[in-house]
């Protein structure tokens, strides 16, 4: 056929068949492979295990490929590791910055021992504007003044407040 380099081709193949498992989460090889090499964790995060089968190694193999062009988008939220994800490529921020801090759930409840409830709800705030500053850049947006989304943050949250009130009175009133 002609390949120059049999070996990245082959890599390319094993990288688009991971692509697949990635996509086809309900296809049964995605529920063998998940069932017998990575129950309780993604296939990004999966490894290669003693006496694993040469065709789940060879997928392995192929995960580099596929961990230096992907990135995933926010959805509901429930899988985000704040922490552990790459939000934007080749950035200084992508590396770890606090230790012991994995995911979402651990995030939170360091934050809820050190800040106020006020605090909490601007950070969580400023958190999802500084998130819609990185889409907006990332899709060919303008990047907006930081100082304006942190006032942007408060007004947000002057309102969401209000709203709240008004909803507590309109049932109080029922």
């Amino acid at each position: 056929m002609g390949f120059r380099d049999l070996r990245a081709f082959n890599l390319a193949m094993l990288a688009k068949q991971g692509w697949r498992m990635i996509q086809g989460n309900d296809s049964l090889l995605h529920k063998c492979f998940k069932a017998q090499y990575f129950p309780r964790s993604s296939f990004f995060d999966a490894k290669e295990s003693p006496g694993c089968s040469h065709v789940w190694r060879s997928l392995v193999a192929a995960l580099p490929i596929l961990k230096a062009g992907y990135c995933w988008r926010v959805g509901n939220g429930s899988s985000i590791r704040v922490l552990g994800d790459r939000w934007t490529p080749n950035h200084p921020t992508n590396k770890k910055r606090c230790s012991g801090v994995a995911d979402v759930m651990q995030l939170m409840e360091c934050l809820c021992d050190r800040l106020t409830r006020e605090e909490l709800e601007l950070f969580w705030v400023q958190a999802w504007l500084a998130w819609n500053q990185r889409n907006r850049v990332v899709f060919g947006g303008n990047l907006m003044d930081p100082r304006s989304l942190n006032n942007k943050a408060e007004v947000y949250l002057i309102d969401y407040r209000q709203a709240q009130e008004q909803l507590t009175v309109t049932r109080m009133e029922h």
